[in-house]
Order: structure tokens, then C-alpha cells, then sequence
């Protein structure tokens, strides 16, 4: 059977004679999925956030059935088949249909280097041809290797298509007035000889919200829930009011979005997720 696009997916409901469904999704996308018990049958929902499966429960008066812990996410890279049969437990299989070979360049970091960057720089390039000429831009910008190869990428870019690398930023947040995060964001400027891009956003730390941040990405794993509060506090700051496009980050801000994010691979390749609690009959 196949679904429809994600966008319409919000709640649909699987039943038999489809007992066979086939899930996949884009790596920026989450796709969780729940499996309740109805009178004639389990019922699939799926949905890219866990609040509106727990909705759509409610919708159907199946709420006393949902617990956070119930639902799953259908690992990005991965095909996740499930069969509808019998009592709701989804025992869900994977099948990985992008898996690059690893291990294939030479122990030389100048070589790995290279080929980091130019794979970055050609990524970059067309999105930077799909923006608007005049259309400023934004980085998250610790200093690390991941923001700091983007806000080089992009400032290279920009010159070499003769467009003005004053439209680039570099946004950092600084607590309380100072910071890791600022240190070294200050230091890596200097070095490059961009101070001209660098943007520091001054907020007290008690204006970060953890709790809020959990409740948006519906997530706990403390270094996403650390970015998604930090960015809460970016966006609204100098950027969502002025149109910025922004660029995240290769890692930190997606780690949330990959599949080790929600089923880390065993031995094999095979993703493990975390066995449900048992529910009550």
C-alpha cells in the first residue's frame, strides 16, 4: 500500500486488508507512527509529531490507550515495514537502502579535508543560486568545525559569484555576556579575517527555556535539547522578523533528524529501538 505525502499525513488510519505498510522519510522530516487497538483490529496512525498522534487518539476516544513511550519513529535511510495483524505490538523490520561504503579515502586528513569541503561547497552552491540576490543570510555560528566550514563556504561562494558577502551573518549567542560559544566564535573571526560577519546576540541565561524546548523538538537527548533552546532564543532575536535565511549547522542542528537520533544501529546495521513498555490489556 501507499501512503500518501507526508503533508497528509496527520492521521490517517490503516486497516485491514492492508496488513502490510511500508514507511520512509526524508532525513529533515520526522515520521512516527502509533499502532491502537480497536474492536475490530489495530489501527495505524501516523504523523510527523507525537502531540498529534496523541490527538487524533483523543479524536477517536481511544486517549486511554496513549503514552509518549508507545509511539516510534521511523528511522530516516531505513524502509520500516509493519503487519497490522493480531494485537497492537508493530515488531517493526528495516531495510536500509542508503548505506555508503565507509573507510574508502586514505588516512590523510588533508585529503579527507578536501573532500569534506568541496562536498559542503557543492551542496551549498545551488542553494545559494535558489535565494534571492539581495536575500540576507544567517549561520548559527559556534566556531566549531561544522558552522565555521559553512560560514566559509558561503562567504567564498558568495564572492565568486560576484555578490555582495556583506548579506552573510554569523549569529552567536552569548549568556550572560560571555560564553564558550562566543570565545571561540570571536577567536575563529579573527583568525579568518571575517570579524565584519560575526553577530553576537547578548541574553541572560535565564531567558532559556529547556522545558519549551522539549515540548517543540519532542525530544530529551540533552545536546538537541540544549540547540533547540539556544535557537528558540537566535530566530526571534535578529533573525524571523528580518526574512534572514538561515543555514544550519551539519550536526548539531539535525542530530535530532537522523536515524541513530531514534533507532541507533547494532553490529550489523540493524537499528535497535527501545522495546515498549507493556500496556495494559
Amino acid at each position: 500500500m501507499i501512503l500518501p505525502p507526508l503533508a497528509a499525513l496527520c492521521s490517517p488510519r490503516i486497516r485491514p486488508p492492508y496488513s502490510r505498510v511500508v514507511l520512509a522519510r526524508s532525513l529533515d522530516r520526522p515520521l512516527r507512527y502509533f499502532l491502537a487497538k480497536a474492536t475490530d483490529g489495530p489501527v495505524l496512525i501516523v504523523a510527523e509529531r507525537i502531540d498529534e498522534i496523541a490527538t487524533e487518539l483523543s479524536r477517536h476516544g481511544w486517549a486511554d490507550q496513549f503514552h509518549p513511550s508507545y509511539t516510534r519513529m521511523a528511522p530516516a535511510h531505513h524502509v520500516t515495514t509493519l503487519r497490522l495483524i493480531g494485537c497492537p505490538d508493530p515488531n517493526p523490520v528495516y531495510r536500509r537502502f542508503f548505506d555508503p561504503p565507509r573507510g574508502t579515502l586514505p588516512p590523510d586528513l588533508d585529503g579527507i579535508g578536501r573532500h569534506y569541503i568541496e562536498a559542503l561547497c557543492g551542496e551549498l552552491g545551488p542553494w545559494l543560486l535558489a535565494q534571492a540576490p539581495d536575500a540576507p543570510i544567517g549561520v548559527p555560528f559556534s566556531g566549531g568545525i561544522d558552522s565555521g566550514s559553512v560560514l566559509l563556504c558561503l562567504n567564498k561562494l558568495l564572492l565568486d559569484q560576484g555578490l555582495a558577502p556583506t548579506r552573510l551573518k554569523a549569529f552567536t549567542l552569548s549568556l550572560d555576556g560571555d560564553g564558550d560559544d562566543a570565545r571561540q566564535a570571536r577567536e575563529f573571526l579573527q583568525r579568518t579575517g571575517l570579524e565584519m560577519l560575526g553577530e553576537t546576540i547578548d541574553v541572560a541565561s535565564e531567558a532559556l527555556d529547556p522545558l519549551r524546548a522539549v515540548a517543540v523538538i519532542e525530544d530529551y537527548k540533552p545536546l538537541d535539547v540544549e540547540c533547540a533552546a539556544v535557537w528558540r532564543l537566535r530566530v526571534p532575536a535578529r533573525g524571523r522578523g528580518q526574512g534572514v535565511r538561515r543555514v544550519r549547522e551539519s550536526t548539531r542542528a539535525r542530530s535530532s533528524r537522523t536515524e541513530t537520533s531514534e533507532a541507533p544501529s547494532s553490529r550489523d546495521g540493524t537499528p535497535n529501538v527501545p522495546k515498549k513498555k507493556e500496556r495494559r490489556r
